[in-house]
């Protein structure tokens, strides 16, 4: 028994070495086009969850019939859009960037962590009120206008990256 398990293991040494070695150290063998082409599809994921994400809350907000239910819908849509900006971080942390765009890879990183710190902070009713509007007004309002055109900087400093080493690729930094 003991000679076939060994059996399997060296039969499966080489598979894994295979895929060990397809996927590699990323830092050695990921090509800034590549690069690019990772982030692109990390960012069109994202944003085709939120367009789900938010016909769903439209529907459910439309269909509510109670303060209860309006307010359920915004809770999960709060909840879904916390959902994607960890994807969205996850999934940036995932790429391993060459060393021509890592400084501006991870300062875009930074900016989403803290796209997130502020929606999670800002997602409960202050102490004192039960009022969504309030908890909106505070997501449309001065602070998160910032955190919204540093992420647009972000973007747009790894477009120029891009569009400077001639990959044509369209990261869609402003809609």
């Amino acid at each position: 028994m003991k000679r076939r398990l060994t059996s399997l293991f060296v039969a499966a040494l080489p598979l894994g070495l295979v895929i060990v070695g397809a996927c590699g150290d990323s830092a050695d063998t990921l090509t800034l086009e590549e690069y690019f082409e990772r982030l692109d599809a990390v960012l069109e994921a994202s944003n085709g969850e939120a367009e789900t994400l938010n016909a769903q809350f439209v529907e459910t907000s439309d269909a509510a019939q109670t303060d209860e239910e309006s307010q359920d819908a915004f809770r999960n849509f709060f909840a879904g859009t916390e959902e994607i900006f960890q994807q969205v971080i996850s999934g940036l942390e995932s790429i391993e960037p060459p060393s021509t765009v890592k400084e501006a890879h991870d300062e875009y990183v930074a900016i989403e962590v803290e796209a997130l710190d502020f929606f999670s902070a800002n997602i409960e009713p202050a102490e004192g009120t039960s009022s969504l509007l309030a908890i909106m007004e505070e997501l449309q309002g001065p602070a998160a206008d910032e955190i919204i055109a540093r992420k647009v900087e972000g973007c747009l400093a790894l477009q120029a990256i891009a569009d400077d080493s001639g990959i044509a690729i369209d990261l869609e930094c402003i809609k």
